[in-house]
């Protein structure tokens, strides 16, 4: 019997976009900018079981990974892009509800609601600089594994945006992805981007797909 699984993916506001909340039971703000530190308090304060990250990986690097089990048929993975702060947290499990329930409650704790469809999508067309890059590969985070048609014309835009580092960005978010339409994306960056640097960084990007 195959069982079917429910998600609730949630790209999480870096901690200066976060809004106070009176219910917030976190008592601190990392200070890193990132998500993570009270990610990781809430599951230890939910004894929730540590079942895989990659702190002794290569990508570690660059991204940081937690898999956790909360309860019985009931899990939480956080993924975090080290050098833009942007991260994304799933619930998943059997029971719709459950998970619902777990993601409104993990919400509350944060003080925050996650980005909505809406702002993913026109952040990289609303932001500059920094911002602009945050935006890229938050898209990429909300895309991960299952290709979305709209989310990747958003990033097919920045990979023709006038900056060359948003289009660096839009390199570089290809590794959040397992689309063949984000590596032929790669592909072309690699081939036809009129600045060297870009091109040598999609190019290091396709030889370690390859």
């Amino acid at each position: 019997m195959t069982v079917s699984y429910h998600s609730k993916k949630m790209v999480l506001r870096e901690s200066i976009d976060r809004a106070e909340s009176d219910v917030r039971l976190i008592l601190f703000e990392p200070q890193d900018g990132s998500a993570r530190t009270s990610v990781e308090y809430i599951a230890r304060a939910g004894q929730w079981s540590p079942f895989e990250s990659i702190d002794d990986e290569g990508d570690a690097g660059y991204r940081s990974y937690r898999l956790w089990g909360a309860a019985p048929g009931l899990w939480v993975t956080y993924l975090e892009d080290l050098t833009t702060r942007a991260s994304i947290l799933e619930v998943f499990g059997e029971d719709a509800e459950d998970v619902a329930e777990l993601a409104r409650r993990i919400l509350g704790l944060l003080g925050g609601v996650p980005y909505t469809r809406e702002e993913l999508l026109t952040s990289v067309s609303r932001f500059q600089g920094q911002d602009k890059i945050r935006a890229v590969v938050r898209l990429a985070l909300a895309m991960g594994k299952d290709f979305d048609p709209e989310y990747f014309a958003a990033l097919a835009d920045a990979a023709r945006d006038e900056a060359p580092e948003i289009r660096n960005a839009a390199a570089w978010s290809t590794v959040y992805l397992e689309s063949p339409e984000s590596l032929d994306l790669l592909k072309a960056l690699a081939a036809n981007d009129p600045d060297e640097a870009v091109r040598n960084s999609a190019r290091g990007l396709l030889a370690d797909f390859s």
